[in-house]
């Protein structure tokens, strides 16, 4: 395979359909290695850091792997929204783009039986520009991806060290294939079960004229201020994380997405008034459950719980196959059945 290298997203139009083209066929979790997503994510989080944006074509030019990396002064602990990269002294490190903190899942981007193809020619361009980096950082890395095995491998091979990690726990429910969702409730234990039928009649009986919608793709960015105001209100650290640039990157990713049809916006109302809020990603027939809020005045009757209760009933109603909490363990995740899965830090370092 051949290596290109590009700097900028800017004017890549072409690119931009062979890389819709190859994501399709890459059978990738989420959204999160999309073009929409990588670009509008650089634009936000890119500053201080180099773009080396590594793509690699087969013989006849049709581009089989993209590996989004930038490359920046700092601390492997560094991200890109509490502790900006330092921008001088510390370690050079090569990421992916998407970061740390707002990319549930990250790779490199291949079709699955090109990936050894693509690591072989990444190993190469890896080792020649081995003057620009330290550590090879790689966050965010599916269990079942390639990259686990492929990335270390070539690490060893070069003499490298490498060392994996979870990064994070993804629990997820496969969702019933009769499309039943007193099939999913019946896979849950008894005691869950019971809870969540006894929160379900106690707020239905309190708020008998409730509302449950999902704005269709058109009029999620007129929901966006009612999901940002519930997002900061439902707990103190949502309100620091979702100051006014994370808003206006929220904001753009949306529209970006929302093109394809990928994003969900979903409300709960009672009283005449929004009182919880998810959005979500609808990717080839999953779901991923991206971020949350609701009023706390509401706290009493589980709105949260509630919302996204109906909005898997939903789902399952629509025929998708796998509902995908992303990261974290909270405890209401395990309740609805949620089952981890994990992703990985694998962190390569060349010896000094």
């Amino acid at each position: 395979m051949k290596i290109e290298v590009i700097e900028s997203y800017e004017g890549q139009e072409q690119l931009h359909k062979e890389w819709d083209a190859l994501e399709a066929r890459g059978n990738v979790p989420g959204v999160f290695l999309t073009w929409d997503w990588q670009s509008v994510w650089w634009r936000y989080f890119g500053a201080g850091a180099t773009m080396r944006l590594v793509l690699m074509r087969d013989d006849e030019g049709t581009l089989r792997g993209v590996a989004p990396f930038y490359i920046f002064r700092g601390e492997p602990g560094d991200n890109e929204t509490d502790r900006l990269p330092s921008g001088e002294g510390g370690k050079r490190i090569l990421r992916l783009g998407g970061g740390v903190d707002v990319s549930d899942y990250l790779d490199i981007l291949s079709a699955p039986q090109d990936a050894p193809a693509v690591w072989d020619t990444l190993g190469r361009f890896l080792f020649d520009c081995g003057n620009e980096w330290d550590i090879l950082d790689l966050h965010n890395i599916p269990q079942h991806s390639a990259t686990r095995t492929l990335a270390c491998d070539w690490a060893k091979a070069m003499g490298y060290q490498c060392s994996e990690q979870v990064d994070e726990i993804c629990p997820i429910i496969n969702l019933p294939s009769d499309h039943n969702f007193e099939t999913y409730l019946t896979s849950l234990d008894k005691k869950n079960r019971h809870e969540l039928r006894r929160k379900l009649r106690r707020f239905e009986t309190q708020y008998p004229d409730y509302k449950y919608y999902t704005n269709n793709c058109a009029d999620c960015k007129d929901g966006l201020a009612d999901f940002y105001t519930l997002h900061r209100a439902s707990d103190g650290n949502k309100q620091a994380f979702m100051d006014d640039k994370m808003a206006q990157f929220f904001s753009e990713m949306v529209a970006a997405l929302a093109d394809h049809s990928w994003i969900r916006l979903s409300f709960l109302e009672v009283e005449g008034k929004r009182v919880a809020s998810y959005l979500s990603f609808d990717y080839n027939q999953k779901i991923y459950l991206y971020n949350s809020g609701y009023d706390p005045a509401y706290r009493e009757y589980s709105v949260g719980l509630m919302l996204l209760t109906y909005f898997i009933k939903e789902v399952i109603e629509s025929g998708h196959v796998c509902f995908d909490f992303l990261r974290g363990t909270e405890r209401y995740k395990y309740n609805l059945g949620g089952q981890n899965t994990e992703v990985f830090n694998i962190r390569i370092e060349k010896p000094v």
